[in-house]
C-alpha cells in the first residue's frame, strides 16, 4: 500500500509532468506560428463574406503564409495607409482610393479582380404598404413610397455610386423626384453592411446596397436597371513595400479562375475580359 505522503508525491510528479508537456506544446505551437510569414490585406467591408473563404483556400496550399485580413470602409483604409499603416495588398470598392495611393507613391500594380452592382433592399413592411405589383418602374414606385431610406455616406464608395445613380434618376424622372428621395433619407452609413443592417433591424423601408450584400439574407431586393448603374469595380493594389514572392502569390491567386468562381458564388461578378 502507498502511504498518503507517497500518493501526494506521485500526484505532484504527474502534475509537474503535465505542466511540462503543456508548456512544451505551447512553445512548439508558438514556434510554428511565428515561422508563418504574415501577409496583411486591407479590404473593403463589402468583401467580408468572401475573402475569408479565399484566405482559407490559399493557405491550404501555402501553410507557410499567414494572411491577415483587415476590413473597413475603403476610404478609412486608404487614410490609414496614408498615415503609415503597412499593408501588403489593398482592395478598394472604388478606383479613386487606389488612384490616390498610386499618385502618392504608396501603391502600385492596380488590377480589377471583381465587379458588383447596386440593388434596392426593401423591408416587408414597405412592400405591404405599397398598392402595386413590382413590375415596370418598380424602383420609382418603391422610392416614391418609402418613408425611411438609408444610403451610404457621400465619402464612401457606396455613397458615391448611389449619388451617381440618383443623378441618372433625375434625368429620367425629374429633379423633384430626386429631391423627394433625398428628403426621405434618414441615415447615411460609413459602409454597405451598416446600410443593410438598417433594413434587417426594421429601421428603414428601403436601402441602396451592393448585390453581394443581400446574398443569403432574409430581405427583399429589387434589381436596379443597368441604365441607372455605374460600374462597381474592386481594384487591388500592392502596398508600398517591395513586392516579394509571398505577396505576389496571393496577388496572383486573387486573379485566378478559382478566386473568380468564389467571387461569383458570393454575388460578385467577374471583371470584364478586357480589364
Amino acid at each position: 500500500m502507498f502511504s498518503s505522503e507517497g500518493m501526494f508525491t506521485q500526484r505532484c510528479s504527474k502534475f509537474v509532468l503535465l505542466m511540462l508537456v503543456l508548456a512544451l506544446g505551447y512553445l512548439v505551437s508558438d514556434k510554428f506560428v511565428s515561422n508563418r510569414i504574415p501577409l496583411v490585406v486591407f479590404a473593403a467591408s463589402s468583401l467580408t463574406d468572401v475573402l475569408p473563404l479565399l484566405e482559407e483556400k490559399f493557405e491550404e496550399n501555402r501553410p507557410d503564409i499567414d494572411v491577415r485580413l483587415v476590413f473597413s470602409g475603403s476610404q478609412i483604409l486608404r487614410y490609414q495607409i496614408e498615415q503609415g499603416a503597412q499593408a501588403h495588398l489593398f482592395i478598394s470598392a472604388h478606383p479613386d482610393h487606389v488612384d490616390n495611393l498610386i499618385q502618392a507613391g504608396l501603391a502600385s500594380q492596380p488590377k480589377v479582380i471583381a465587379r458588383n452592382k447596386l440593388v434596392l433592399a426593401v423591408s416587408q413592411k414597405c412592400l405591404d404598404t405599397l398598392p402595386y405589383t413590382l413590375v415596370d418602374d418598380s424602383i420609382f414606385k418603391v422610392l416614391s413610397g418609402a418613408k425611411k431610406i438609408v444610403v451610404g455616406d457621400e465619402s464612401v464608395p457606396l455613397g458615391i455610386y448611389t449619388n451617381a445613380m440618383l443623378g441618372k434618376l433625375e434625368k429620367k424622372y425629374g429633379k423633384s423626384f430626386v429631391q423627394q428621395v433625398e428628403s426621405s433619407v434618414v441615415s447615411r452609413e460609413s459602409n454597405s453592411r451598416l446600410v443593410l443592417s438598417k433594413i434587417l433591424l426594421g429601421e428603414a423601408d428601403a436601402a441602396i446596397v451592393y448585390q453581394s450584400d443581400i446574398l443569403d439574407r432574409d430581405v427583399w431586393s429589387i434589381p436596379i436597371p443597368d441604365d441607372l448603374q455605374l460600374p462597381v469595380y474592386y481594384s487591388m493594389v500592392v502596398g508600398s513595400e517591395k513586392l516579394n514572392d509571398n505577396t505576389q502569390a496571393f496577388y496572383d491567386f486573387l486573379k485566378s479562375p478559382l478566386a473568380g468562381g468564389t467571387f461569383m458564388i458570393h454575388g460578385l461578378l467577374n471583371p470584364k475580359t478586357d480589364e
